[in-house]
């Protein structure tokens, strides 16, 4: 925000700088140029809470609700790309090794074998989420395939959510 714009009342409140408390509504009103209503605007857009308003006084429209006809237009006018999956050719596995994943319920525990290109198995990394288990993998460069990763992810994820399913 802005703190040329703000000043604290007696409840420690931030209040616009010259604005009027209006008895009708309970807030403080202020009417700016349109050279100042740029950086009002992105005062009222970053606030985490979303206190701060604008309306504009000739169509009653908010700032938020400007800001969503704004985005509404922009997700019409954005390109869609329609999901497919892919070829065999896109598809090409990962030529440093494999992996294979394995829970274990009753330590609650996740495991992946990690086996090279000739299938032996070179490593087992074990962690309690998948969080873990995937920060480690690509820590340690398993993996270089934005597939295998997104794959691998969601096989970890499978695999710690059978533990909540089993707890239940």
């Amino acid at each position: 925000m802005l703190p040329e714009f703000w000043s604290l009342d007696h409840e420690k409140k931030a209040v616009l700088k010259g604005s009027i408390l209006n008895p009708e509504t309970g807030c403080y009103e202020l009417i700016v140029n349109s050279d100042e209503l740029e950086r009002f605007k992105e005062s009222a857009l970053v606030c985490p809470v979303y206190v701060i308003n604008i309306i504009d006084l000739q169509t009653q429209k908010t700032i938020l609700e400007i800001f969503e006809e704004n985005r509404e237009i922009e997700k019409e006018s954005a390109p869609v790309i329609k999901a497919r999956p892919n070829t065999e050719k896109e598809s090409q596995s990962e030529p440093k090794g494999f992996f294979t994943i394995q829970s274990d319920s009753n330590k609650k525990l996740i495991k992946a074998l990690y086996y090279g290109p000739k299938h032996q198995l070179l490593f087992v990394i074990e962690g309690k989420n998948a969080e873990e288990l995937y920060q480690t993998i690509i820590r340690e460069g398993f993996v270089t395939s934005l597939t295998q990763a997104a794959y691998l992810g969601g096989e970890l994820k499978r695999a710690e959510m059978s533990f909540q399913e089993n707890s239940v």
